[in-house]
């Protein structure tokens, strides 16, 4: 029993051990320490990949420092997938270490039972059940943070919410820059770290500003807080902190003066736009005059028309059918909040960026398989290989709007004629309207006219032979009837 009794303190001091041979090696005081050298070639491979997945060369990013939005993109793309992976770890783990405890706590009652009915010693009973519970409260305490308590769906939510609001901040035509791009970089990747996440819990907790906020001013502020370096290419307001009020619960900011407030922000959008830097930048990404006034909502001024043409292309990428609102919601604002100005794209309305756009290339590229696909239901025609480069994709695109004004021109003196544009300072863009239209009535879905005798005579049947019909068959004559019998008289009648 001395052997069980070994065996067991062994184990939990195996385990207790195992949780602190990790040294934390914080940062070093001065840069000579910092080994910057090793640093700079793992960044200098880390940016070269990500020019390349941005379909961009050096020489390009030197000519035109915008482009390093678009490298930034491809950052953030690669950042989510690290994330993702991240939290589900996270997620398994969490329902491993559950199970890891559950074990723990039955092998101590294991022992002490089979030690107890062996006729071990009371003190060894006492000294095995006293590691095992040890062993359980080192246990609890490696895996005792707020992200191991607290539901894996939450600590997802808070990690998505914190990239959300962080990019929300970013005044992009300040990313011009290689260290500009690591900044956005970085400050993104931050958002999903552990002692981001369990902070932001914390303060949700607290009344602290949380990315968790329900206010998009205290989302903002959180974010931005937790990447201080970002503060170079993000909007200055957003780091004017208001002090939380003593209850914690009714945190609130200073508003906006006059002039940098955006215009004609519905109560819906107040989370998303308030700004006139934040409108500006949603408009150029629309591909509408930037002045910072959205417009009032149902009418039909060109930010509202084209908000509303997103919306739709978005729909219809999907096959959705139905109308959309003009007013940018939460799901409009998530497609907004990482795309570049329309200016840098091929395209020239809302709806045929996220129409016929590459979401992986934040909209910027047109898909050779849709477009090719939408040349094909204009003409009629089977579509043709789909364009791979971007000098071909832009030749498909001119191709498209040639084939949409002969379409408009054959079919203008119709009943029913096409649709004009929405946009009539664009009248060669593809719109929902004129998408609804051609789709509506292609050939193809069309139901011929039942055919008339005149106009297709029968043609002529040569008459069946005759044939002989069957003689019956002989049918027996029934058996005669058989008369009834007399009655039998009676005794004593007449």
């Amino acid at each position: 029993m001395k052997l069980v009794g070994m065996c067991a303190t062994l184990l939990c001091a195996s385990v207790m051990t195992g949780c602190m041979t990790d040294q934390i090696v914080g940062v070093p005081p001065t840069l000579q320490q910092s080994n910057l050298i090793a640093d700079q070639n793992i960044q200098e491979a880390m940016v070269t990949s990500l020019i390349r997945k941005a379909d961009l060369t050096r020489e390009a990013l030197a000519a035109d420092p915008s482009k390093w939005q678009v490298v930034a993109d491809a950052g953030l793309l690669e950042v989510d997938i690290q994330c993702d992976r991240y939290l589900a770890a996270l997620f398994n783990f969490n329902r491993e270490q559950r199970a890891g405890r559950q074990i723990l706590t039955a092998a101590g009652a294991g022992t002490a039972a089979i030690m107890g009915l062996s006729g071990a010693a009371g003190a060894a009973i006492a000294i095995t059940a006293a590691a095992f519970g040890m062993a359980a409260s080192v246990f609890d305490a490696s895996t005792g943070s707020v992200l191991f308590t607290v539901s894996p769906v939450a600590v997802r939510a808070v990690a998505n919410k914190g990239r959300q609001a962080f990019l929300a901040g970013i005044k992009w035509e300040r990313v011009n820059s290689r260290p500009r791009m690591m900044m956005v970089v970085q400050g993104y990747l931050s958002q999903c770290t552990p002692a981001a996440i369990e902070a932001n819990i914390d303060n949700a907790a607290t009344g602290a500003p949380s990315v968790a906020s329900t206010l998009g001013d205290i989302a903002l502020q959180a974010a931005a807080l937790g990447a201080p370096s970002s503060s170079v290419v993000q909007d200055p307001k957003v780091f004017s902190v208001t002090p939380v009020s003593p209850g914690g619960s009714s945190t609130k900011t200073e508003p906006l003066p006059v002039d940098d407030r955006a215009k004609n922000v519905a109560a819906s959008e107040v989370n998303f736009v308030t700004s006139k830097d934040q409108a500006i930048r949603v408009q150029r990404i629309l591909g509408v005059s930037p002045d910072g006034d959205l417009g009032p909502s149902g009418g039909t001024g060109a930010t509202r028309t084209a908000i509303k043409q997103f919306k739709l292309g978005l729909m219809r990428r999907f096959n959705k059918p139905g109308d959309a609102t003009d007013l940018i919601d939460a799901d409009t604002n998530s497609a907004l909040i990482r795309l570049n100005a329309m200016s840098d794209t091929l395209f020239k309305s809302a709806f045929e960026r996220t129409m016929l756009g590459v979401p992986g290339d934040g909209y910027r590229t047109p898909s050779g398989i849709r477009l090719e696909t939408m040349i094909g239901e204009i003409e009629d025609k089977a579509a043709r290989p789909p364009a791979a480069t971007e000098a071909e994709l832009k030749a498909r695109m001119e191709a498209l709007r040639a084939v949409m004004a002969k379409y408009r021109t054959e079919r203008a003196t119709l009943a029913n004629p096409p649709p004009a544009a929405v946009d009539k300072a664009k009248p060669d863009s593809l719109d929902a309207a004129f998408y609804d239209y051609v789709m509506k009535n292609r050939p193809q879905d069309a139901v011929p006219p039942p055919l008339t005798p005149a106009a297709t005579p029968a043609p002529a049947v040569a008459p069946a032979p005759a044939v002989a019909p069957a003689p019956a068959p002989a049918v027996p004559p029934a058996p005669a009837a058989t008369p009834a019998p007399a009655p039998t008289p009676t005794p004593g009648t007449r």
